[in-house]
Parts: C-alpha cells; sequence; structure tokens
C-alpha cells in the first residue's frame, strides 16, 4: 500500500472520525444481509432442480406430468436485433424466478395477488452438447445495466433505459405476470448470446417441480428458518430446515 503525504507542513492536523451510528444503520445492515440469503437461498435452489431436472432420465414423463400447468409468453415481444444462433448442439436456457402472487402464488410468497411481478432470481444455463453436463451463471437482481427496448401490453414499445436494475426489465409494463421477454432481450443485449429457451418459475411451479423429481438435495450454508424471507422480520421463526445437506420438497 502506498501512502502520500504533505511534505508543506510540518505539523499536520490529525482529523476525528467519529464512531459508526448504531440503530437505523444497523438495521439496514442486517435487512440487506437477509436479503442477500434469500437471494443465495433461491438461486441455490433453482440451480439445483435444473440440474436434477437435467440429469432425469424420465423428462418426458415431467414434461407431460406438468404440461397442464405450462404457459407460453408472447414471442413478438422479443427484439429484432438478436444474437446469431451458436453453432454448438449445445443450448442456452434463462431461467427466471418470479415473485408473481397471482394464481394462488400469494398462499406460498404472501403478499398481495394484484402485485406487480418481479423477477426474484435469474441464471443463465448453458446445457452443452452432450446433453450430461450444464454450466449455470447467476445475474444479480440489482445489476445495473442496459434494458433495451420492450414490448408493452397495448402494443407499444419502450425506449432503452441505460443505468437500470435488471429486475426491472420483468416488471416492465407492471403486469401481474411479469415480461419475461423483456428479460430475455435484455440477457442477450447483455451477454451478446443467444437465449434458446425461457423458463418462468413462480412459487407454485417451483414446488410441484420439486416434488416430481422426488426432492432436490442441497447443502445449507446456514439454518433456515420460517419467513427469514421477510426482510422486515424482527424475530426469528420456526426452524425450518437444518444447516448441512437437505432434501427440499413441495413446499
Amino acid at each position: 500500500m502506498t501512502t502520500t503525504h504533505d511534505r508543506t507542513s510540518p505539523s499536520r492536523r490529525r482529523r476525528r472520525v467519529d464512531p459508526p451510528r448504531r440503530g437505523g444503520s444497523t438495521r439496514r445492515r442486517a435487512a440487506t444481509a437477509r436479503r442477500r440469503r434469500r437471494s443465495t437461498l433461491r438461486i441455490t435452489l433453482l440451480t439445483a432442480l435444473a440440474v436434477t431436472l437435467l440429469g432425469t432420465a424420465g423428462l418426458g414423463w415431467i414434461y407431460l406430468k406438468l404440461s397442464g400447468n405450462i404457459d407460453t409468453f408472447d414471442g413478438d415481444g422479443l427484439s429484432k436485433n438478436r444474437p446469431e444462433a451458436g453453432s454448438s448442439k449445445g443450448g442456452n436456457v434463462l431461467v427466471i424466478g418470479s415473485d408473481a402472487r397471482t394464481d394462488g402464488n400469494s398462499a406460498l410468497g404472501g403478499g398481495s395477488k394484484d402485485d406487480v411481478g418481479r423477477s426474484d432470481t435469474a441464471f443463465l444455463l448453458h446445457i452443452h452438447a452432450d446433453h450430461k453436463h450444464a454450466t449455470a451463471v447467476s445475474i444479480p437482481r440489482d445489476t445495473l445495466l442496459t434494458i433495451p427496448p420492450c414490448k408493452l401490453p397495448d402494443g407499444t414499445w419502450t425506449t432503452t433505459r441505460t443505468n437500470a436494475m435488471f429486475n426491472s426489465a420483468f416488471s416492465v409494463g407492471q403486469t401481474a405476470k411479469g415480461n419475461p421477454a423483456c428479460t430475455q432481450n435484455t440477457v442477450e443485449k447483455l451477454t451478446g448470446l443467444r437465449v434458446d429457451h425461457t423458463v418462468v418459475v413462480d412459487f407454485k411451479g417451483f414446488a410441484a417441480l420439486t416434488d416430481v423429481v422426488g426432492g432436490v438435495d442441497v447443502c445449507l450454508p446456514g439454518d433456515v428458518h420460517e419467513k427469514d424471507l421477510n426482510p422486515h422480520r424482527t424475530t426469528q421463526g420456526r426452524l425450518l430446515f437444518k444447516k448441512g445437506e437437505q432434501t427440499v420438497a413441495g413446499q
């Protein structure tokens, strides 16, 4: 470390540094830490679930099992200036964890069913050509980036937004189910990679998938308590999962 001193003054005045204040700042740090733990936990579970699905022989059966709950989004909302498709036989899948409260999701995630859908977690999953290996890269929700033009529910398009948070792309249009096409446009703009498929997993979908595959094994860095996902909680809820390897399934 290099330190520069003012040699022209033989007697330098030392400035008194006040100790950090407690109270509000401490509470804010605790809330921020809980939000980070929440995001990390959801990314861990979603990634583990994706890898489990990738390695499951009965993918066709899983699709048939869940086909009644699979929705498609408007492909017309995808950008006209997309990256070229790769020459590899592998593929890129964008997985979005949505906190939408519609269609009974409020019973699992709390909140109002009329809340605007947001992308709580997201990662880009590259499936290798052998279809036996995959690599996932998480995209933090508060990443500052450029959101390209996106289609609104009335058919018009937004203008490019710079220095915007990544998770706000999913909220463009302010609809309860979100805007996955806008998120896909944003990821393609950010990475320069073509996204072959986009999957949106809400609370109900996640619970159903974990049941279908017989549970997902995860290694938790710490105990998980009820209401840990609430950044405003003041007391610790009942213990749901202990630190270490656990099998998560259903609700």
